[in-house]
């Protein structure tokens, strides 16, 4: 699992280079030399009509204070998605710095061997959820049921998924839904931004509640801004 894990983050990291390399804003500095930033930002121009240097915008830590961090967004979707094999607790520290500075985990749930960890992300003022991939022989008899099943109301009673990932997303649906209620009310009041995060299996639990979100009706209080699979079956 380690080496799945590790191969998804050379793709993801070569990504997001590959990402930043075509978005990313290049401008002169004063002695004319290019500068990539890692960030997009708007292009300022200094007194002598150059590009000027605009380093990214702070972002706010657990402790109210400006935290400055650079990390770009694939890179961060990859730590995120890790710490669904981390997190045993929501106290566990979250690491590198740049992470543990602006993202904090509200809930750990586990049950039939499947694992999500739901969070607040104070840099995107979004709640999270990641879904660990396969990592014990529960997972794995959940991965061999490949029947297809249709557990959809109409208007989607002929959309099919795997009967396997249907019931592992299953295991711990209800515990996200009470985990995201807590974290909603404690930092978004009525409604906030939801991302979702998830590795191998994990992906297809992550894409299960997407469709979820999307469809309506099974999630309150949250509208679903991105997804981020590796190794998604």
């Amino acid at each position: 699992m380690a080496s799945k894990l590790l191969a998804a983050s050379i793709l993801a990291l070569a990504a997001a280079q590959e990402y930043h390399e075509h978005t990313g804003l290049k401008i002169l500095s004063k002695d004319g030399a290019r500068i990539h930033q890692n960030e997009p930002e708007r292009h300022a121009l200094g007194a002598d009509g150059h590009g000027v240097y605009r380093p990214p915008r702070p972002i706010l830590g657990r402790d109210g204070h400006g935290v400055a961090t650079t990390m770009p967004n694939l890179t961060r979707a990859l730590l995120i998605t890790q710490t669904s094999y981390c997190m045993a607790d929501a106290d566990a520290p979250l690491s590198p710095a740049e992470l543990s500075a602006t993202v904090e985990v509200t809930a750990v749930h586990e049950h039939e061997g499947a694992r999500a960890v739901i969070g607040w992300d104070n840099a995107t003022k979004s709640a999270w959820v990641s879904f660990r991939g396969t990592e014990n022989l529960e997972n794995w008899w959940d991965n061999i049921q490949f029947e297809k099943t249709t557990p959809y109301p109409a208007p989607y009673d002929a959309v099919a998924v795997e009967t396997g990932f249907t019931k592992w997303y299953g295991y711990v649906l209800d515990g996200v839904k009470a985990a995201l209620m807590t974290t909603v009310a404690e930092h978004g009041g009525s409604s906030v931004p939801l991302k979702i995060y998830g590795h191998s299996a994990g992906g297809a639990c992550a894409t299960l509640m997407a469709f979820d979100a999307l469809r309506g009706g099974v999630f309150a209080g949250v509208s679903l801004t991105g997804v981020y699979t590796y190794g998604c079956p």
